[in-house]
């Protein structure tokens, strides 16, 4: 325990029995304050991962803790709804704007394939890859993976979209920049 703060150093089976008591109530403060169960329950694992970071600032009394637990949630449902809100302004921004006279229709309807087609990782791997132009090191520094991890889900991704659009293999080209070649290295 640090005397200045209260707070004391909780090991992870001192963690997990704090969290395994707090769980339940935090997790129905979460879900009342987000309505969005699967959002709520992100949020909830994103305030408990929070909480072990900061553990060393964990207060020592059970009452201060757990109102300590509380707050953590609070804000990162707080944040979370933030999010969302943002999100939906931008949505409806651009639902109300016209779609430019110089994007081809084809265009759209390949955004409404990656969609539909790929996960939101992927997706993004796939964009800066192919329409952006970064080469596979790029996006390996870019989401802390080996550049044989992102080569492997460009390969699957680059393979889901040619099945979708019936095209054969190794017919997927960068538009967006001529940083790289256009197979998945």
């Amino acid at each position: 325990m640090t005397a200045s703060t209260g707070a004391e150093v909780v090991g992870a089976d001192a963690f997990e029995a704090i969290v395994a008591e707090v769980a339940a109530p935090l997790g129905r403060f979460v879900a009342q304050m987000i309505r969005d169960r699967a959002l709520a329950e992100d949020v909830l694992q994103e305030a408990l991962c929070a909480a072990w970071s900061s553990r060393q600032r964990m207060p020592a009394d059970p009452q201060v803790r757990r109102a300590w637990l509380f707050g953590v949630a609070r804000n990162h449902a707080l944040h979370a709804l933030r999010r969302e809100r943002r999100g939906r302004r931008v949505l409806e921004a651009l639902a109300a704007e016209p779609a430019p006279a110089d994007v081809p229709a084809a265009a759209f309807a390949m955004h409404d394939v990656l969609v539909r087609t790929l996960g939101p990782e992927d997706r993004s791997l796939f964009l800066l890859r192919y329409v952006h132009g970064f080469s596979a090191p790029e996006l390996a520094a870019m989401t802390r993976r080996r550049p044989a991890a992102v080569r492997k889900r460009l390969e699957r991704a680059a393979a889901a979209m040619r099945a979708v659009a019936g095209a054969p293999s190794g017919t997927l080209t960068q538009t967006g920049s001529s940083h790289a070649p256009s197979s998945v290295a």
